[in-house]
């Protein structure tokens, strides 16, 4: 039998998602947990990567599984057994439905919290003393990167990879403030390695006066940066960001 589902999981806890040699991952406890207690070899596939550090609320996956237990209660069974790790909710579906072929839409969402610093709060947001000036020119900021461009500079390149363009679309980016906590959303159908990282990175610097829109601008068509541009085209730290949820584009064939 085979299932979709979706995770949920604390970032602070894991080394990423993705295995990793003697490394504690999402993925591999995952595996180890439903391997050990159905006595049988299983082994997730995912939709996306993560990062040490980075947070999940909406992870889908999918993995084969020979069990009697019915899928709306495999939630239930394992989720005490998979510690940091929660099944969200558990789908039966066709022996021949593959997860790379469906079509997906990923909102993220990056934490940043003002003022003092207190340890409950360091693994869950970016934390900064002070509040940014400017705040006024951040939903500007942010729309300079709505739409498709080509993201080059506002990621990390992996070589190993075989990355085919790099324009990518942002369908949504807006922010939420609520107090000394400011929370900015970013919605597309693909990212590159680090990417929304960069992208808060680059804001935050723009609100900061380091870099200026224009420059954006110019980047965003696949310009060269210059020295002065790469002190801003960085990322920014782990544990501020969260993959919100992830939508689906069209129906599923279940």
């Amino acid at each position: 039998m085979k299932y979709y589902a979706s995770i949920s999981y604390d970032g602070s806890f894991f080394k990423g998602i993705a295995i990793q040699p003697n490394q504690k991952t999402v993925k591999g406890l995952f595996d180890q947990v439903l391997t050990d207690f159905f006595l049988q070899k299983v082994s997730m596939q995912l939709v996306s990567r993560t990062d040490k550090g980075v947070h999940s609320m909406d992870s889908r996956i999918c993995f084969d599984l020979e069990s009697k237990i019915p899928a709306n209660k495999l939630a239930l069974v394992l989720n005490p057994k998979l510690e940091q790790i929660q099944l969200n909710w558990v789908l039966e579906v066709s022996s021949d439905f593959l997860l790379q072929k469906q079509e997906f839409s990923k909102l993220y969402m990056y934490k940043i919290k003002f003022g003092p610093k207190y340890p409950f709060d360091q693994s869950y947001h970016w934390q900064m003393d002070h509040p940014l000036d400017h705040l006024d020119q951040l939903q500007k900021v942010l729309d300079l990167f709505l739409g498709e461009h080509d993201f080059r500079h506002f990621c990390k390149v992996d070589h190993s990879r075989n990355i085919r363009s790099f324009k990518r679309e942002i369908q949504k980016i807006y922010y939420q403030k609520n107090g000394d906590n400011l929370t900015i959303f970013i919605q597309g159908n693909g990212f590159l390695w680090m990417m929304v990282r960069y992208i808060i990175y680059t804001v935050i610097s723009c609100l900061r006066l380091q870099i200026k829109h224009s420059d954006i601008v110019r980047l965003l068509s696949g310009a060269e940066p210059s020295k002065v541009d790469l002190k801003s085209l960085r990322p920014a730290p782990a544990n501020g960001l969260y993959l919100h949820s992830t939508l689906v584009i069209d129906e599923l064939s279940l």
